[in-house]
């Protein structure tokens, strides 16, 4: 297997623009590191070795790259890794090593004595987050749009369904719901946040979880309906809203979108889930009713949502 990707890199003269896989990289860099400056620009982006925040990892193999004019000392959960090596012609340094799996870790660099660039969340999928041999893959639906009737009246939502390989309309399947759903269905790449349909392909293949639908909901975008009711509370809410600092990133009402559906603690946008955005879901699929085979997930503000809607609805979601 590898001596066949080496043939394919050796035979691609532009390879290097390609974006490559972790284990392609590393390959590349004990191989053939004068190729890897240009393989990293395309896969990581100048930017990011500019910054000292590229990184990319498959399971527990990683590599690290950054520009530096002097060797920097990289630190891996704040002890020393291993040495920075220099690829010829040019300032970008690299490292190739591991992280210990199913969790999450931090690394930065130490250029000139002072710290520099880095990352404090870069996860190490175990195996279960990579599709394995033999696992049939469910469909993830293209991009979907819910326009609200009455909740958040003209509010238009985007949101992704998965529907595992082995879900049959005559048996009704488990319901797994995802705030900030567009940061998980992005294609397949190293770059994937929660690898979740790989994860969810392979659990229920083995038993591990039932068969389970997923919905990806995407906070709403009031400048797809900039006349709706709920668009014109956002205006107000904005205008009520302080100032921000100077220097600060300009906001506008688009940005109290996603604070007002997740952060606020009503039975508002757990309504909207029931009555609304799953109900057109449950029309197409047949699904679960009982809580025990409902879930609800989201990060930070997301899981302000996630645990609201379990508390206003627990007859809906107990997971």
């Amino acid at each position: 297997m590898k001596t066949l990707l080496m043939c394919l890199l050796l035979a691609a003269p532009a390879a290097g623009a390609d974006k490559l896989t972790a284990p392609q990289l590393i390959d590349l860099a004990r191989h053939h590191p004068a190729r890897l400056r240009e393989a990293l620009v395309a896969t990581l982006t100048a930017d990011a070795l500019a910054k000292g925040t590229a990184v990319l990892g498959r399971g527990e193999h990683f590599i690290w790259a950054v520009d530096a004019t002097s060797r920097p000392t990289l630190l891996l959960d704040e002890a020393p890794g291993p040495p920075m090596r220099r690829i010829a012609g040019s300032d970008t340094w690299y490292a190739t090593g591991t992280y210990a799996v199913r969790t999450s870790h931090a690394f930065a660099y130490t250029i000139a004595g002072k710290t520099f660039g880095g990352s404090k969340d870069v996860a190490a999928f175990g195996p279960d987050s990579y599709l394995k041999a033999g696992v049939p893959q469910g469909t993830l639906s293209d991009k979907l749009v819910h326009t609200s009737k009455a909740i958040y009246e003209g509010l238009r939502s985007n949101y992704w369904t998965y529907v595992p390989a082995q879900y049959t309309p005559s048996t009704p399947a488990a319901l797994m719901v995802f705030q900030d759903g567009q940061g998980y269905v992005r294609p397949e790449s190293e770059h994937d946040r929660g690898r979740i349909i790989d994860a969810l392909d392979n659990l229920i293949y083995e038993h591990k979880i039932p068969v389970m639908i997923a919905v990806f909901v995407q906070p709403g975008d009031i400048t797809q309906s900039p006349d709706s009711a709920f668009a014109k509370e956002m205006v107000e809410k904005f205008k009520a809203s302080p100032a921000p600092p100077p220097g600060a990133r300009p906001r506008g009402p688009q940005n109290m979108v996603r604070g007002t559906q997740y952060d606020t603690v009503t039975d508002r946008y757990a309504r909207f889930l029931r009555d609304e955005l799953l109900a057109e879901v449950q029309s197409r699929y047949n699904i679960r009713k009982d809580s025990y085979s409902r879930g609800i997930t989201g990060q930070s503000s997301g899981g302000i949502a996630a645990f609201n809607v379990a508390w206003q609805q627990p007859e809906q979601f107990s997971r």
